[in-house]
């Protein structure tokens, strides 16, 4: 990802770009990211193939398919999917919604009760962390307890994929999108660490990527 992203920026001659890369790139913790949290790198390379194939919606749609179907808390992008518009965006969504299917429905066919405890009972009931990056261990720190419902980071989330969602008409402005939707679900959620956050990063880093 990051090597696709500098050589766009650089083919470009786009400071801004290199410099984003670069940021990302430095950033501390990768180690421990790609040790402890390699889902999300995983997710922001499906996302970053599913960028550069975008022209080509047979690819674009399973490769973006394969990137959301990753990690649960991609649902709250469902309305950005849903209503971006450009040229093949219906093949594209339709083949994105196949790949999830697919994806989703052998890990049910394998093992449902496994896949039902790690995917929904798991991140609905896991109480509020305090070393969280994010508002709730924010307050924690300053002396006040909150702990918000799985409702309410869903809640913020979708809204926030409504309305940028309605205003995506371009591969950047759709992966722009899904980044400050996950961010703003992840600003309210009982959990929120660097593995999080790395992935928003990344996807703020890839919509610049021409």
């Amino acid at each position: 990802v990051l090597t696709l992203v500098g050589l766009s920026a650089i083919r470009d001659r786009n400071r801004e770009r290199l410099y984003s890369m670069l940021l990302l790139a430095s950033l501390p913790g990768w180690p421990l990211v790609l040790r402890a949290g390699w889902t999300e790198p995983l997710s922001l390379a499906l996302m970053a193939a599913a960028f550069y194939a975008w022209r080509r919606p047979t690819g674009s749609g399973i490769a973006l398919g394969l990137g959301l179907a990753s990690k649960q808390f991609f649902l709250v992008t469902a309305p950005v999917a849903l209503l971006h518009r450009d040229d093949g965006w219906l093949r594209r969504l339709l083949l994105a919604i196949a790949a999830i299917g697919v994806t989703i429905g052998t890990a049910l066919v394998i093992d449902f009760e496994a896949f039902w405890s790690a995917a929904v009972e798991f991140p609905t009931t896991t109480l509020p962390r305090s070393d969280s990056s994010n508002f709730v261990c924010l307050l924690s720190s300053l002396g006040i307890d909150w702990a918000p419902t799985t409702l309410v980071s869903l809640a913020v989330g979708l809204v926030v994929a409504f309305v940028f969602g309605r205003r995506s008409r371009t591969r950047s402005s759709f992966m722009f999108a899904v980044a400050l939707t996950l961010a703003a679900s992840f600003l309210v959620s009982s959990q929120a660490f660097a593995n999080y956050w790395f992935l928003v990063t990344g996807l703020c880093v890839v919509s610049l990527a021409r």
